[in-house]
């Protein structure tokens, strides 16, 4: 028996419980739809799971199986040979209930607007050997506070 006193009910065979009246809903092609629609507008899954009428845990898997077919490869496009106009972007974030300070520096092409590469790391703890995400290196200087120096890419 379980803790609320009843019997288990199992399967002979395979030991799973039974359902006495078992209620398979299957979702249809249109409430994926409008799944897929919500997600693309950024609802939340228990927004989704209220207004389509799925449970929370059917939803969850829904979006998990989706999120495994997106490939985690980035598809890089051909660009044509040329001058390259890059800009640099320095940003920063707070972590931790803005105890640690996190700088975000970018590397972007001014005509296509692509990221070429970043760096996420802290202001303080920055020097030439940091590990930079993207095509090439160069080395750039760290704003007007002179820092230190970074390793950023360069097409």
């Amino acid at each position: 028996s379980i803790h609320n006193g009843k019997p288990k009910r199992q399967g002979k065979e395979c030991g799973q419980p039974l359902v006495i009246n078992p209620t398979n809903k299957t979702v249809s092609d249109e409430t994926k739809q409008l799944i897929d629609q919500l997600l693309l507008e950024r609802i939340s899954l228990r927004g989704i799971a209220r207004v389509t009428g799925v449970s929370w845990s059917c939803l969850q898997n829904y979006v998990n199986n989706k999120l495994a077919a997106v490939p985690r490869q980035v598809k890089v496009s051909d660009k044509p040979k040329g001058k390259l106009f890059r800009e640099c972007d320095e940003m920063w974030s707070w972590v931790f209930s803005k105890t640690i300070k996190v700088y975000i520096w970018r590397l972007i092409d001014r005509k296509t607007r692509e990221i070429i590469g970043c760096y996420l790391g802290y202001a303080e703890k920055v020097f030439p050997g940091d590990r930079v995400w993207g095509v090439g290196c160069g080395v750039m200087g760290v704003g007007s506070a002179g820092v230190g120096r970074i390793k950023l890419p360069f097409a």
